[in-house]
């Protein structure tokens, strides 16, 4: 299960906590506020699994959806672990 946290502090730190607490396999976590994230094109997210987390760079929101695409059927193409 997959899970978003728009956060405006402390991003990966609250992602941890949620991942946990909701018991979810991924987080995909951003920065909100302060003209970030809402009613833009470009955005930088950090996906947070148990077993670590990658951050993508800023980029344009739609090669960004595909980053996420491709790094959730790696996963689903890899198993649970």
């Amino acid at each position: 299960m997959v899970g978003f946290a728009a956060e405006t502090t402390d991003v990966v730190q609250h992602a941890k906590e949620k991942l946990q607490a909701k018991k979810l396999d991924m987080v995909i976590a951003n920065q909100v506020g302060n003209g970030l994230a809402f009613d833009k094109d470009y955005n930088q997210v950090t996906i947070i699994t148990k077993d670590g987390q990658c951050e993508l760079p800023f980029s344009h929101k739609t090669r960004l959806a595909g980053q996420i695409v491709a790094i959730l059927a790696a996963n689903l193409q890899n198993g649970p672990k």
